[in-house]
Order: C-alpha cells, then structure tokens, then sequence
C-alpha cells in the first residue's frame, strides 16, 4: 500500500482512503470488495471499473452513477455536482449506496477461482471448509486469516505463508510444519507442541521463548532420545490427569491453551471486534476482563463542530485535539493526513481511529454460516416490494426457483437478495 489511509484487508493499492477488501485500486474511496479499479468512490462489489460513483455489482463499467450510464461529458458535470467534499454529502452517498446494494444480488459467498469452499472471502483456494479470509490455501477448515500457500490445517488463525499441518494454532506461520496448539511461534518451526513465541526451532514441547533450540521440554535441553521418552509420559500424564479451568471445564492432551492463561485480557485482544461481549458475559466464559486505561486530553474542537467542507479547513487544526463523536475520546488530523484530505477532497473524520475500525469491522458478515437456498425465482428474487431484483438473462433453471443449496455469511433475516454462484454470474459477471 502506498499513500493509503483508513483501510482493512486491502493490498497493492495507492493514493486511496476507506478501502475494504479491495486490492489493486488506485485513488478510489469508500470501496468495499472493489479490486483492480480506478477513480471509484462510494462503491461496493464493482470490479476492472473506472470513473463511477455509488455503484453497486458492475463489471469492466466506466462513467457510471449510482448504477446509471453517462457519457464521460455528463459523469464530470454531475460528479462535480455530487460536493464530495463534504461530510453531510459524504454521508448521504453512503446511505444511498447501502440502499441500492439491497437490490442488486449478492453472491453467496465473497471469493473466486475456488473448488469446492465454503465460508466467506476464499480465494485461489480448493478443498477449504467453513473459513474466512482465506487466500491460496488447499485442504484447509475451520480457519481464519490464513494466505500464501497454506495445506492441511485445521483450527488455525493468522498467517499461513508455506506453511502446512498447523492445528489448533494461533499466529503461526512463515514455512512452518507440524505444530500444534502453539501461540506466536515463527519462522521456520516444525514439530512443536503447546509452545509460546517460540522462533526457528523444531522438536519442542511446552517451551516459551526459545530460539534455534531442539529437542527441549519446558526450556530444558535434552537428547533425542530422552526427548522423545519424556514427551510420550507427558501426553499420557496430560490425558490421565487433564486440567481443569477455574469454570470446571476440562482440558486433556490435543486442547489449546485455557483463556485464563491468555497473555491478553479480553478488551485488548482482537477478538472483541469478532464477538463483541459485555464484562459479565466475558467473564462468565471465562476470559480475563482489563479496564483499559486511556489518558485523558483536553478537547479543543469537538468533532460536530468541525467545517463541513474539507476545504474550509484551516491548517491550525493539526494542533487541535478533538473530540470524537462516538466515544469522546480525543485524537489529531496529522499534517500527512491533512494534506491527504484536501488534496483529494474527503472531509475530515469525525470518528476517532480505534471508532472507525469498529465501523469497518461492522462491514463485514459475521464468522458463521446458515444454510439457505438461492432466491432467484425464475424471472425475479425471491425479494417482494421495492428491493425485488428483475433478472437481466435467462438462467439455466428457467422460470422454476433456483433449487441450489449453500452455506452462506448472510443470515436468512438479511435484507440482501442472495443468489447461488451460477445465478449471480449471470446476472453480475
């Protein structure tokens, strides 16, 4: 990424604000799972697009508006027209935008060049069962945030990168091998189990912070041999006298770490922005629950009461703290940013950075799947009223209702028309 600012899962792009999942992009802003596009704003599931605005599912479109077609003459005049610019202006965009996707189909799942997956943005991958952010993986379930030619895992969290049979594991990778309910262990480990930042080594059981070590058990060195002997007595010790957590809960050979011994309470790990629990119901799960302590800041400009209009902004305003609307905690326009904002006419944020990543994370569909059937009934969605979609092409089941089953992110209370892969190709690709 280069001269980038606010985004999430998104690579290879330049001069671009509020990207998510969208590589490849040049100066587009507010995009959600737009790649390989140009000078694209306010837009979602558009792909090898140029110059639209507020467009939703089009492919290989120039000179596009809210979905409707104008010569390039008339795209400028109106694009001028549009004040993006402005915060209010900026708002309404996005909440016409959000009300037009709920009338164009959605795929049941967000990937492509894919056999045989299942979950939600799957790439490049085969043989993938129930994962999220998932790309050039084989022979991979229950995961999420893996990449880069990643086999044979199984329960496994971020990263990836060459490496294979990694379970039950979380922040493992960069050609890893055969580790098992391991934390933060990397690179080039092989044949560890329950081992905590742990660095190129192999043969490893119980250890924490080594580094180039082999054959060790709780930090000790020993033989080969000995090893190999200790280990098995330790496994059949663990299986016969298991662990049991301040809950009741047990815990045998083949379980990863209980949450009590977390390194992180449950406020300062990533988690809260997946599942998001109040006090009590953390702690009745039993995870650690820390106040976080934030420094308190005099608020010299409250964020509603910042100009509308970004070139109405003047530069003293990168010595201001101001007040976020969300949480009133305080935060600062760096002079990169500023220059950044008026440069390419994008009003100032009045959320706070930690508020707008909350609001990034509410983007995307939940870690679940529901099992639904394809609402292309024929000739139109399944949808009635204003958001029932018209197809555009005769499909491969004719008039009769798409009869396809899949597991999907989109809870069958979504207000979003899902269609079956085959269907939205043929109304969208």
């Amino acid at each position: 990424m280069e001269n980038c600012i606010d985004f999430y899962m998104s690579d290879l792009s330049e001069s671009s604000y509020e990207l998510f999942w969208s590589s490849h992009c040049y100066e587009c802003f507010y995009c959600e799972d737009c790649p390989d596009c140009r000078n694209v704003m306010f837009s979602k599931d558009c792909r090898n697009c140029l110059d639209c605005i507020g467009c939703v599912g089009l492919r290989n479109k120039q000179h596009c508006i809210f979905n409707v077609q104008y010569t390039k003459k008339e795209y400028e005049t109106r694009k001028k027209e549009l004040h993006a610019g402005s915060y209010g202006a900026v708002r309404g965009f996005l909440q016409k935008v959000e009300v037009l996707s709920k009338k164009v189909p959605v795929k049941y799942m967000r990937g492509q060049k894919n056999v045989d997956v299942s979950g939600d943005y799957v790439y490049n991958s085969k043989n993938v069962k129930q994962s999220f952010e998932v790309v050039d993986c084989e022979d991979v379930a229950y995961s999420h945030n893996i990449a880069w030619n990643t086999k044979d895992c199984y329960d496994y969290d971020n990263w990836g990168l060459n490496s294979e049979l990694i379970y039950d594991s979380v922040s493992v990778g960069e050609n890893c091998r055969n580790v098992k309910f391991s934390f933060d262990c990397w690179p080039g480990c092989s044949d560890i189990e329950y081992c905590l930042n742990c660095h190129s080594s192999s043969d490893l059981f119980g250890c924490v912070g080594l580094r180039s070590k082999q054959h060790c058990i709780l930090n000790k060195q020993y033989t080969k041999e000995d090893y190999f002997h200790v280990r098995d007595k330790i496994i059949a010790h663990m299986k016969d006298v298991p662990y049991v957590d301040t809950r009741g809960r047990i815990y045998r050979y083949g379980e990863l770490f209980p949450p009590e011994f977390s390194p992180l309470a449950y406020t300062e790990a990533a988690v809260n922005n997946y599942y998001p629990l109040s006090k009590d119901e953390a702690v009745s799960q039993g995870f650690l629950w820390r106040e976080i302590s934030v420094r308190t800041f005099e608020v010299t400009v409250p964020a509603q009461d910042l100009p509308d209009y970004i070139q109405d902004v003047e530069d003293h305003i990168v010595k201001e703290t101001i007040g976020c609307i969300q949480c009133q905690r305080v935060y600062k326009i760096t002079p990169h940013e500023l220059a950044f904002y008026k440069r390419f006419t994008i009003p100032l944020p009045r959320l706070c950075p930690n508020c707008r990543n909350r609001e990034r994370f509410k983007q995307r569909n939940p870690l679940k799947l529901w099992h639904r059937t394809c609402e292309c009934e024929g000739k139109k969605s399944k949808a009635k009223g204003q958001n029932q979609y018209t197809n555009t092409a005769t499909h491969t089941h004719g008039a009769e209702p798409c009869p396809t089953e899949f597991e999907t992110s989109y809870a069958p209370d979504r207000p979003e028309i899902v269609y079956c892969e085959q269907c939205y190709q043929q109304e969208v690709v």
